[in-house]
């Protein structure tokens, strides 16, 4: 339910804030007070078209805000939701839930079920036939609900269906040049065989592999700067022991000899990592020459059909969907309208 709303700028109202009772509010006052104005900002929050001329005359934007306890995930108690509309004079329109820019469709999906609202005429909406398979749901919902929801999936399954085959009828039509273009692109993508998340670990490979000596410097440089003649560890050793001799006579010292005995323990771990990093960086060089080449093939299909090798590989099932589609015609339209007349049934 919606518990309190806050409205600025909108249509005759300059501001304005209501709280709503757990039972029923009634809004009275005569003519141009504000009542439509305040159902305008309901609809605002459920996500209705937003019209820039309902911003108020001589200001740059409305606002409406409101506050809603919506049922909690999984049905378990209540949330507490905080939404905000903005309207701009120029008709642009922003929303956001608990300070989270959201969609109009997500109002529709969040707000709109907790708020009913009925107008004077609402009874009109008798007269349109449209509305009557509605109102019967929902009136007989609990005997006809089951029925209901299965006839729409079953629904849903044909037209899915009768659209299928009608895209492989359409496919069968495709001009020679269509088709030729399609083969050519099998044919180019196929050659080269991309896997997903190939490339990226080419890459990854090929940037340690190219640099593999500097990469063995840089990690033989930490390792003699830490543990080499003169190195740090050096260092730290005689500092940990200067302070541990001081700290006979002062205690206060030995928190900084414990310091330096836990960091000394760090470096050591830094220093042996980078031993074992700098023994284990290798380079086949043969293996560095096909590992480019490759890299280059597939760089040659991201310039054709990319710019990511996620379109690469989108661009070879489009085209072996498209030869299939011509290939395999038959088949597939006799399955396929197969599949048309098992879910008409």
């Amino acid at each position: 339910m919606i518990d309190e709303m806050q409205v600025s700028n909108l249509a005759l109202i300059r501001e304005a804030s209501c709280a709503f009772s757990a039972g029923l509010t009634a809004f009275t006052g005569e003519t141009g007070a504000g009542k439509t104005a305040l159902l305008s900002a309901c609809k605002l929050l459920m996500g209705a078209r937003a019209d820039k001329g309902a911003v108020r005359e001589g200001t740059s934007s409305a606002q409406v805000s409101g506050r809603f306890f919506l049922p909690g995930e999984g049905g378990e108690g209540e949330r507490e939701v905080v939404v905000t509309r903005r309207l701009s004079s120029d008709g642009r329109s922003r929303a956001s839930i608990d300070g989270a820019l959201a969609s109009v469709a997500e109002l529709s999906r969040t707000v709109a079920p907790s708020i009913d609202l009925v107008g004077q005429h609402e009874h009109q909406v008798l007269a349109k036939p449209a509305a009557h398979a509605g109102l019967l749901d929902a009136w007989a919902h609990d005997e006809v609900g089951p029925a209901a929801a299965a006839y729409g999936a079953a629904f849903a399954e044909a037209a899915a269906a009768s659209r299928e085959l009608a895209r492989i009828r359409e496919g069968r039509t495709s001009s020679a040049a269509q088709l030729d273009e399609a083969r050519f692109t099998l044919r180019q993508i196929d050659a080269v065989d991309p896997a997903p998340g190939e490339y990226e670990e080419l890459v990854a490979y090929l940037e340690r592999a190219e640099h593999a000596e500097a990469l063995a410097r840089a990690a033989d440089g930490a390792y003699q700067g830490l543990s080499g003649d003169s190195g740090a560890l050096d260092g730290l050793s005689r500092a940990t022991a200067a302070l541990e001799e001081g700290a006979r006579f002062d205690a206060a010292l030995e928190p900084l000899a414990q310091s330096l005995r836990e960091a000394g323990y760090v470096l050591e771990d830094v220093a042996r990592e980078a031993l074992s990093y700098r023994d284990g960086v290798e380079c086949d060089y043969d293996e560095l020459a096909g590992a480019q080449e490759r890299a280059a093939a597939m760089q040659g299909l991201l310039r054709a059909y990319g710019p990511r090798m996620d379109d690469v590989l989108a661009a070879r099932e489009a085209a072996r969907e498209a030869v299939s589609l011509v290939d395999d015609a038959e088949e597939r339209e006799r399955a396929a309208a197969a599949a048309l007349e098992a879910a008409e049934a």
